[in-house]
């Protein structure tokens, strides 16, 4: 939100301004006895130009760090570009390619910095097969990292992952319950 009222407050600023240079040029142009006048005039057209400029490239600053640019990881050559019917892993992010609006989306929605904790919750949800861990470990966790983010580890819930997280006591073996 601060980076979208810097981008606002930007715009304004340099209209407001260019405006008002343009109206104090055209108001003291009836009147070009004056020196001071004549050199407004001449510097008016020059400076509403160089405002809108600044305008231009305050633009593009404000996007650029609303939405950072992904890098891309690089290849191994010697590696299959591809994990056959497993999910793409982080080891595979420099062959995952096709979703990169997908990657970028998610990775904005990270970054935001004034977004509730709500906001920045994203739950990647699609029918099975669709891809949503490949996206999620080969797309944004490798990129995540780069940006030095801390990540954890992935926990699937698979039956012997969940139960080794369980206190046990030494004496008491661990029975997995059957189905």
């Amino acid at each position: 939100m601060r980076r979208g009222r810097a981008a606002i407050l930007l715009q304004l600023a340099v209209l407001m301004s260019a405006s008002l240079l343009e109206v104090a040029a055209n108001s003291a142009a009836s009147d070009l006895q004056s020196r001071s006048v004549r050199l407004l005039v001449h510097v008016a057209l020059p400076a509403v130009v160089v405002l809108l400029l600044m305008l231009v490239v305050g633009n593009v600053l404000v996007f650029r760090m609303q939405n950072p640019r992904s890098d891309r990881p690089a290849w191994d050559p010697q590696r299959a570009p591809y994990p056959g019917l497993s999910a793409f892993g982080e080891e595979d992010a420099p062959a995952y390619f096709g979703r990169d609006a997908q990657i970028a989306e998610l990775i904005r929605r990270l970054h935001v910095v004034d977004a509730s904790a709500a906001d920045r919750f994203v739950c990647v949800t699609g029918a099975s097969g669709s891809g949503k861990s490949s996206l999620v470990h080969a797309g944004v966790i490798p990129r995540l990292r780069s940006r030095r983010w801390s990540v954890l580890p992935v926990v699937i819930p698979a039956e012997n992952r969940l139960l080794a997280w369980l206190p046990r006591s030494p004496r008491t073996p661990l029975r997995t319950p059957q189905c």
